[in-house]
């Protein structure tokens, strides 16, 4: 566990549990066998484990998270032009968007699983056959892109959004 830290924070554990809370940067993390937590962190957030959970909250820059075997999850505010990228192969890739949000392009798939938004998309290209949903939201801003293969592709609203 990693806490408080001023600058970059790069780091990899072959098992068990990675967490890094209020990072002054980028943190780019990793565990082969174990849950991975990012908590407020300033810059971008790479996160993958092959086996476990990938969370993310409150992130301050862009998101790649990505696991084999688990969920991959984000919550938080976005930003104007910000690029959020969660993947999941057997496990949901799950966005839960808080506070004002103005607008994103989304690119939602999910080969067996289900398909969910709280937000009302202008969909471009629905495409039933691949189970994939690509639409905009606002101004469409930033970027969100959300992968499962074996579980479900979810963009939600915190419940305080109300979206």
């Amino acid at each position: 566990n990693i806490h408080h830290v001023s600058g970059a924070v790069e780091g990899t554990a072959a098992s068990g549990t990675v967490g890094v809370r209020d990072a002054g940067s980028s943190v780019h993390v990793a565990s082969i066998s174990g849950d991975v937590a990012v908590e407020r962190a300033r810059g971008h957030v790479q996160a993958e484990t092959a086996s476990g959970d990938v969370r993310v909250t409150d992130p301050g820059g862009d998101v790649e998270a990505r696991t084999a075997s688990g969920d991959a999850w984000m919550t938080g505010t976005i930003r104007q032009g910000g690029r959020y990228r969660l993947k999941s192969m057997s496990g949901n890739a799950t966005a839960e968007l808080c506070g004002k949000v103005t607008g994103f392009n989304a690119t939602l798939s999910s080969y067996s699983g289900d398909i969910q938004t709280d937000f009302e998309l202008s969909v471009d290209r629905p495409n039933l056959v691949t189970r994939r949903l690509v639409g905009r939201y606002g101004d469409g801003g930033s970027q969100i892109e959300l992968e499962a293969f074996s579980g479900s592709a979810q963009l939600l609203a915190c419940p305080a959004t109300g979206q």
